[in-house]
């Protein structure tokens, strides 16, 4: 059994990189063909080479970028933990945002939803997901301080630690959470999930627009259906990430969506907004809805491989 579960797993994985290669050709094939600037500087002889780690989580040491940067090599990433991104690495998007083009067909399909008025939507922070994810050092010691993302589980607890399902299981209490695990995989599938009320079935998207508040939070990495959630109509609560992506400093808490601390210990206090039947929360919900739909409507996938593609114009010209 455990020989038939490892080469499913793998079989899993090839599957999954092949499917990232295709999409970075994909990708870098609309970068050549819908910016002339960029054709001019790979046929100009300048040599370019590119580094892109296929990995969920594109981290590459700091020591191994500056290397790279010195012969000529750009480095790209699409997810790069927070204390480890340098100013020479061109933040690119990720592979979700590339193979839908931006989630344009997801978000036609949700359109009619998205455009619902906030205040119609149901009163809670709805969240469906997977129990992928890390436990981060913190102040806990070197032996606890392990990634749980491998088929070797650090711990008899290592589960009941996972954020996902830490934020599950802290929903039972909170009237105006809807946060459930709906999938249990990597440790979580040899072990138990501390409360079997934390478990909750699959939601399509349509379900999760129909709520006032939507919760995101960081599994193996940030969470890459960031772009289409910003756009919800919904407003969006973040659990504070260990991550970069993209456009992570284009987001501004307050403004285009909610903060969470990363320990979960304001969840009740920052989402119970979306119990509120005021005027002023519900003008202060919207508000953060269309800061966020007005910001990601910016980020269109065109718009993107322009910006990427004179990004990289500029570092091969460096």
């Amino acid at each position: 059994m455990r020989a038939t579960s490892t080469h499913a797993t793998r079989e899993r994985m090839r599957r999954r990189a092949l499917a990232r290669a295709v999409a970075v050709v994909a990708f870098v094939v609309t970068l050549a063909s819908r910016r002339r600037a960029l054709v001019d500087v790979l046929a100009g002889g300048w040599g370019v080479t590119v580094f892109w780690v296929m990995e969920d989580d594109a981290t590459t040491p700091g020591r191994v970028v500056d290397a790279l940067r010195a012969t000529g090599v750009i480095v790209l990433a699409h997810s790069v933990k927070t204390t480890s991104m340098r100013e020479n690495v061109i933040l690119v998007p990720n592979f979700h945002f590339i193979k839908t083009e931006g989630f344009r067909g997801k978000l036609d399909a949700l359109d009619a939803k998205t455009r619902a008025p906030l205040a119609r939507r149901k009163p809670a922070v709805f969240w469906r997901g997977s129990t992928t994810g890390t436990i981060e050092c913190g102040a806990s010691s070197e032996a606890s301080c392990q990634s749980v993302g491998s088929d070797d589980p650090p711990g008899s607890d290592a589960c009941a630690r996972l954020p996902r399902v830490q934020a599950a299981v802290a929903a039972e209490s909170v009237p105006w959470l809807d946060v459930k695990v709906s999938r249990r995989v990597q440790v979580c599938a040899r072990q138990s999930v501390p409360n079997a009320r934390a478990m909750g079935e699959h939601a399509p998207e349509a379900t999760w627009v129909e709520h006032k508040g939507i919760l995101e939070i960081d599994g193996n990495v940030d969470a890459w259906g960031n772009r289409w959630r910003m756009e919800s109509g919904s407003v969006v609560f973040i659990v504070k990430s260990n991550f970069e992506h993209y456009y992570t400093k284009r987001l501004v808490d307050g403004t285009h969506y909610v903060g969470v601390a990363a320990d979960l210990s304001d969840l009740a206090e920052k989402t119970e907004l979306v119990s509120r039947t005021d005027a002023a929360s519900i003008r202060k919900m919207e508000r953060i809805a269309e800061n966020a739909r007005a910001l990601m409507r910016e980020l269109t996938y065109e718009r993107v491989v322009a910006d990427v593609a004179d990004r990289l114009r500029a570092a091969a010209s460096a």
